[in-house]
């Protein structure tokens, strides 16, 4: 009986208190009694202050930990919450010691984190911070952030110059940042064989290639002991240095045996057209985007093959025959995919029993595609 009251009454307490803020340490309380993966039905207002922020903004929005004081520590996450003027427009992120009151609906995320998705932003005040930028290598960058705790931000923006070596995530058009065209992810050539320098989301004008020379601005992290980068950075090119990519045409079976030939997180220079037979959906069809995710069938064994979040000409079924066109990457150890490609229908499905690669059942006179321990109808729609 205690139990319950004490639930309800947590609940009722945050719940009720639109117009008066609640603390950090209220809404954690009031969230943890929430089922674990679920969200509160009515809106609260948090106060507190910033106490760690990595500086990303995407799409207006921000995700940074609050407390109750300036020293709080990591206490309640608001996850992506919408930037107030002129924060959103200027893609500014709002610094490490802001006070703030946070509006929206309480979250227990996972059983462990107690946060607030998407909530609305009034300002109460915001710390006047006087940057210092300072010129380095990425090699001197390294240096200076392995000086630190793990974990550690600095406040000074630092100008890192270096040589691209690999893409780790690639360009996509995105306009969060006014004069920027798109962002990417990339590491940095140094001489230390177990630390990387990496860029992690930072935006170009244009697409950034393996060779070109470039100076990425912004805080630099220790993120972990074998990662320092910067994040949400600004990136000049200056000089070109990369080859033009090339266009490889390749069946399913060479793209996953190309990507296995390469470390975890690679992605190549090259566009490949990969060709090959739907063999399951793994993300429904997005009419609004134009998108969709789904495997091609390979004889590999022991990796797949995904073409993630694509554009589609139309809604793709299991069965069709299709090329997509992109960067082949190896996303995992087991699993070669391309992200964020162009696809054509090269022919629609015929017949779904002979052209289907992956195991099928049948259930009451039914046909159904069984991959990773899930059951797909013939059109690629996942039953159980």
């Amino acid at each position: 009986m205690k139990k319950i009251f004490l639930f309800c009454a947590a609940v009722v307490a945050a719940m009720t208190m639109h117009a008066e803020a609640i603390t950090c340490a209220q809404a954690v309380e009031a969230a943890m009694q929430l089922p674990a993966g679920t969200t509160g039905t009515e809106e609260v207002t948090v106060h507190g202050f910033i106490t760690f922020t990595n500086g990303t903004v995407s799409r207006k929005q921000q995700v940074f930990w609050m407390a109750d004081s300036e020293d709080g520590g990591q206490v309640f996450q608001a996850y992506w919450a919408n930037l107030p003027e002129p924060y959103a427009t200027d893609g500014t992120p709002l610094p490490v010691g802001t006070e703030l009151n946070m509006t929206g609906k309480l979250m227990n995320y996972n059983g462990t984190t107690a946060e607030m998705k998407n909530g609305t932003i009034e300002l109460i005040s915001v710390p006047q911070i006087n940057r210092d930028t300072f010129d380095v290598t990425a090699d001197e960058a390294l240096i200076e952030a392995m000086s630190w705790t793990v974990g550690d931000m600095s406040t000074d923006y630092y100008r890192v110059s270096g040589k691209v070596k690999a893409i780790t995530k690639a360009y996509a058009e995105n306009q969060d940042v006014p004069g920027y065209n798109g962002k990417s992810s990339f590491t940095l050539e140094v001489n230390n064989d177990t630390v990387n320098f990496t860029a992690f989301n930072c935006y170009s004008v244009e697409e950034v290639f393996a060779g070109d020379s470039v100076i990425v601005l912004g805080p630099l992290q220790y993120y972990a002991k074998n990662n320092v980068e910067v994040v949400g950075g600004k990136v000049t090119i200056t000089k070109k240095d990369h080859q033009e990519a090339q266009i490889i045409e390749a069946t399913v079976d060479e793209a996953v045996a190309e990507a296995l030939n390469h470390e975890v997180k690679w992605l190549s220079a090259d566009i490949y057209i990969v060709s090959g037979t739907v063999d399951s959906i793994s993300y429904a069809y997005n009419a609004e985007k134009g998108t969709q995710s789904f495997y091609l069938a390979t004889t590999n064994e022991t990796a797949k093959f995904c073409a993630y979040n694509c554009k589609v000409p139309r809604e793709i079924v299991v069965g069709d025959k299709v090329s997509v066109k992109g960067k082949l990457q190896l996303f995992a150890a087991d699993l070669a995919e391309i992200n964020g490609g162009e696809v054509e229908v090269e022919q629609g499905i015929e017949n779904i029993v002979l052209t289907e690669k992956a195991q099928k059942v049948l259930v009451d006179g039914v046909v159904y595609i069984i991959r990773d321990n899930k059951m797909f109808n013939t059109l690629g729609t996942q039953v159980k």
